[in-house]
């Protein structure tokens, strides 16, 4: 999703803006480009199994990492949320234009806990530029992810979703890239239709969502007026 973010950044050059990236994972992009714009704060939460082991290795690597990076090691979820990691790490963050990447986190999580963040996200940084970029599945009656890529394979679908049961992360939530104006209706948030975000040609474009393999990838923008 560096696409999204850079767009961002690109376009609000002469504007005070921040970067959250909820379950960064072993990415890189807030640290690349966290040094090309040192003056835009870049916050990371992930997972302290995999953020921690993150940090160290960057820090082995480089000398001094960039003083505008946050690491934040915690797991959004099961009671711990996005305000909760933000005053445990010490950290203050402001009601501006905000691009949040929220990358392989949603379906992992119930409806209700991807609302509750979505509504959160909306308190902490709801207001006019604001952007949220995030995957999704679309899962079919069994619970298997469903689009067509995955359907070409009649084994692949099932697959998937026994490999992260047994991992002990199942597969939680999902919805057809058409339910996105409903799922966003009360949150303050809409979604943005894929042809002014996506310019990839040879990917299948639903409205307001684009096809990325075997998920589908959509960018939210916030439309409250409150």
């Amino acid at each position: 999703m560096s696409r999204q973010v850079t767009k961002f950044l690109e376009a609000n050059q002469n504007q005070e803006v921040q970067v959250v990236i909820l379950a960064a994972g072993y990415d890189l992009l807030a640290f690349t480009l966290s040094q090309k714009y040192s003056n835009v704060t870049f916050i990371e939460i992930d997972h302290p199994a995999t953020g921690e082991a993150k940090f160290r290795t960057l820090k082995k690597l480089v000398d001094e990492l960039p003083r505008n990076l946050y690491f934040c090691h915690d797991a959004i979820g099961e009671g711990c949320t996005i305000s909760d990691v933000i005053a445990k790490n010490g950290l203050t963050v402001k009601k501006i234009p905000t691009v949040t990447i929220m990358e392989g986190l949603s379906f992992y999580l119930t409806e209700a806990e991807n609302k509750f963040i979505f509504h959160e996200l909306g308190d902490l940084f709801g207001c006019g530029g604001s952007i949220v970029a995030f995957n999704f599945f679309s899962l079919d009656e069994f619970g298997r992810p469903s689009n067509p890529n995955v359907n070409k394979s009649p084994y692949l679908a099932s697959l998937l979703k026994y490999k992260v049961m047994l991992m002990g992360e199942p597969f939680k939530f999902g919805m057809k890239p058409d339910a996105l104006p409903d799922f966003f209706s009360e949150t303050g948030w809409e979604p943005i239709k894929s042809e002014l975000v996506y310019e990839t040609d040879g990917v299948e474009h639903h409205e307001y969502a684009t096809m990325m393999g075997i998920e589908y990838e959509t960018t939210i923008r916030w439309a409250s007026k409150k």
